[in-house]
C-alpha cells in the first residue's frame, strides 16, 4: 500500500505507519491553491464551524463580520471558492439536511438555503437561548440547549419555526445523531440519552447511559452509533436493541480523537491534532486498525469524498490524503 499526500497552502511530509503486515511508503507533493483561501490572506480572521458534504466544504469565517464560505474540493490540492454569505452570528456548529444548512451559536440559529451553492440565502434567523447544536431530519429540527435539554421544532416553514415539544435532560445536551425513529443526544461528559422520536410532539426518553466519556462527535454508521471521544477512542453502540443502546466494540490506545468520517466498511478518525487512523468495520463487532497517517500537524476534522480524505488543519489550510486504489 502506498499513500499520496497533497496539501493546500504549503507542503507536507508524512509517514504512514502500517499495522500488522501492512507496509507503506510516503510521497510528498506541493500544491498551491488556484484561489487563496481568504482566511489565509487576512491574519485577523479565524475559522469556526466546518462541514464537508460531497464535493463541497462549508466553513464559518470571522473577519469584519461572520460569514459562511462554500468551497469546492473536487480537485486534489485545490479549494475553489463557490459562494459566501454574511451571517448574523459566528456559528460554532453546522449541520446539513437536503438543501438546508443549519448554523448555530449560543444565541440561536440561522437556516440557510444552499440549493444554489453560488448564491446561498438565509431563509430564517431564530433566537434559541442556550443553543449548542441543531440537526434536522426532514421537517423535524432538534436543537440541543445545554442544561435546558432539547427542543423539537417543525421547520417546514424556515421563517417561523413551530415548537413541538421540549425535553429536559440530566446534563448538558450537546451533539446528536438520528436513527430509525430514534435519536441519541450527548450529555457533555456525563453520558448520552436514547430518545424515541416517532412522535416528536411527545418524545420518549428510553435510556440514559453514563459512561462518562468526553464526546466529540456522533455518527450514524450503517444504523449503528459511532462515538468519537476525547478519552476512550472510538466506540460503537447499537441504538435499536430494545429500550437500550448496547455497546458493541471500540478502540482505545490513548489517542484523543476529534472527529471522524465513515463509509460502509471504513472509519477515518482524526486524533491528537496530528494523525488520522483508518479502521476496517466490515466485520463488526470485530474492529481492525488498518493504518495510521501521522505528522498532520493541527489536524482537527476529516472528511472523505471519492476516496480522497480532506483534513482540516488548525492553521486554516487543508491536507489531502489519497490511499492507493
Amino acid at each position: 500500500m502506498s499513500i499520496r499526500y497533497f496539501q493546500a497552502l504549503g507542503s507536507i511530509s508524512a509517514i504512514l505507519i502500517g499495522i500488522g503486515s501492512t507496509t507503506a511508503t510516503a510521497e510528498t507533493f506541493d500544491y498551491r491553491l488556484s484561489h487563496a483561501i481568504r482566511a489565509h490572506q487576512v491574519p485577523d480572521e479565524r475559522t469556526g464551524a466546518f462541514l464537508a458534504d460531497g464535493p463541497l466544504v462549508f466553513r464559518i469565517v470571522d473577519g469584519d463580520a461572520p460569514r459562511l464560505e462554500i468551497l469546492d474540493r473536487s480537485i486534489p490540492g485545490e479549494m475553489v471558492p463557490v459562494g459566501e454569505i454574511v451571517l448574523p452570528r459566528l456559528a460554532t456548529s453546522l449541520s446539513k439536511d437536503g438543501d438546508r444548512l443549519y448554523a448555530t451559536d449560543a444565541a440561536g440559529l440561522d437556516i440557510i438555503d444552499i440549493g444554489d451553492p453560488a448564491a446561498p440565502t438565509i431563509l430564517g434567523s431564530h433566537a434559541v437561548p442556550g443553543a449548542r447544536c441543531a440537526s434536522a431530519q426532514g421537517d423535524l429540527l432538534v436543537v440541543t440547549r445545554g442544561y435546558d435539554g432539547a427542543s423539537f421544532y417543525d421547520a417546514a416553514d424556515a421563517t417561523a419555526l413551530t415548537l413541538l415539544s421540549e425535553m429536559p435532560l440530566a446534563a448538558i445536551a450537546t451533539i446528536m445523531a438520528f436513527f430509525d425513529g430514534r435519536m441519541v443526544i450527548g450529555l457533555g461528559d456525563y453520558g448520552f440519552a436514547l430518545i424515541d422520536i416517532a412522535d416528536p410532539t411527545a418524545p420518549i426518553l428510553l435510556d440514559i447511559q453514563s459512561p462518562n466519556h468526553g464526546f466529540m462527535q456522533f455518527l450514524n454508521v450503517n444504523g449503528l452509533l459511532l462515538m468519537v471521544t476525547w478519552d476512550v477512542g472510538i466506540r460503537f453502540y447499537d441504538p435499536m436493541t430494545g429500550s437500550h443502546a448496547t455497546y458493541l466494540t471500540g478502540f482505545d490506545d490513548g489517542t484523543r480523537y476529534w472527529s471522524a468520517d465513515a463509509t460502509a466498511d471504513r472509519v477515518y478518525a482524526c486524533g491528537g491534532q496530528r494523525l488520522v487512523d483508518v479502521f476496517d468495520i466490515s466485520q463488526l463487532p470485530q474492529l481492525d486498525h488498518l493504518a495510521r497517517h501521522e505528522h498532520l500537524t493541527g489536524a482537527r476534522d476529516v472528511a472523505l469524498h471519492d476516496d480522497l480524505l480532506l483534513v482540516n488543519l488548525n492553521d486554516q489550510s487543508f491536507a489531502w490524503i489519497e490511499p492507493e486504489r
